[in-house]
């Protein structure tokens, strides 16, 4: 949270308004469930105080950790299951209170665990067939510096990505490069997410380029569940709007996408922040972009306190 500006939380608070809105809907519920389940007694008049607290925890985590969108989903879904067994303890063993805190409490961080291990779990597996994407944004920039940016040649790096020499078979790799915490770097955040020098993340092949305009077949490694090559074609035109905007339209169609990529990607607004990205990055200005930023999460803050409380005993 270094040097993090009033600027910083409101971009991160609007791009991160959906996965925001739906964890606050799923916490209200809880809350109401609980108070449904005792008959109005686990929380008794402070219903309103336990509502707002958790939501402001909530926001706060989701400004401090925007990268940590499994969290975010994996808070309120734990915060609804140890409410309801709040609420349902409360009808039992109301003298015991400090203990029903503790258990609920206790819930609370296996349920967090559980809920995010199981929606990583589901990554990949539910598959949802081809996509059709189809984007218009308007640019601070011109015409041909976006061009210049957007449109992939070998040997080049752009922000996060990073082409190599292209191929024999017209075959561009290119690797997209993050910061963030992973097993592999002892979860340092500020550590590249995964080694330099490792395989291409995919291939691009340029089928037709001009000045305005690019189609671009990316190919992924492997198949998805059905066993089909993982591939998109990207159709990009770029029209000028002035001496210093333009108007990108983008259609693609792909099946990179499963279910719970596709659902997380729009919770995030995962396009807002590519194009507000590439927006800074071309003018050289400092972004807030969270793509941009380490990919830290809560969970991975918590392994390298206890990692580094275990190297310093």
């Amino acid at each position: 949270m270094t040097n993090l500006t009033f600027a910083d939380v409101r971009y991160r608070l609007i791009t991160l308004r959906r996965i925001t809105a739906l964890g606050i809907l799923l916490i209200a519920f809880g809350v109401w469930l609980a108070q449904v389940i005792s008959g109005g007694g686990a929380f008794g008049a402070l219903w309103p105080g336990v509502l707002v607290v958790s939501v402001a925890l909530l926001v706060l985590h989701n400004v401090i950790y925007p990268a940590g969108w499994l969290e975010a989903l994996g808070i309120p879904l734990a915060a609804v299951l140890s409410m309801a067994v709040y609420g349902a303890m409360s009808v039992t063993y109301a003298a015991a209170q400090p203990v029903m805190i503790f258990v609920a409490g206790l819930l609370f961080a296996v349920a967090v665990l559980v809920f995010v291990a199981m929606i990583a779990a589901l990554h990949g597996k539910i598959v949802i067939g081809e996509i059709r994407n189809n984007v218009k944004v308007h640019m601070d920039v011109s015409a041909r510096a976006y061009a210049e940016w957007a449109f992939e040649r070998p040997g080049e790096t752009h922000g996060s990505r990073r082409t190599g020499a292209i191929g024999a078979d017209g075959l561009i790799p290119v690797w997209y490069d993050f910061r963030g915490p992973s097993e592999e770097n002892s979860f340092d955040a500020q550590a590249p997410l995964a080694p330099i020098n490792r395989t291409p993340d995919a291939y691009l092949r340029i089928l037709e380029r001009s000045e305005t305009h690019q189609i671009l077949q990316t190919v992924m490694p492997g198949v998805d569940a059905k066993g089909n090559p993982k591939m998109s074609m990207t159709y990009t035109t770029i029209t000028p709007t002035g001496p210093a905007s333009c108007l990108v339209t983008e259609r693609e169609v792909h099946n990179l996408y499963d279910a719970v990529t596709y659902a997380t990607a729009w919770l995030r607004d995962g396009k807002r922040d590519y194009y507000r990205d590439a927006s800074d990055l071309i003018q050289g200005r400092p972004t807030p972009a969270i793509r941009r930023l380490p990919q830290d999460t809560l969970l991975a803050a918590v392994a390298r306190h206890f990692g580094t409380h275990e190297l310093s005993v």
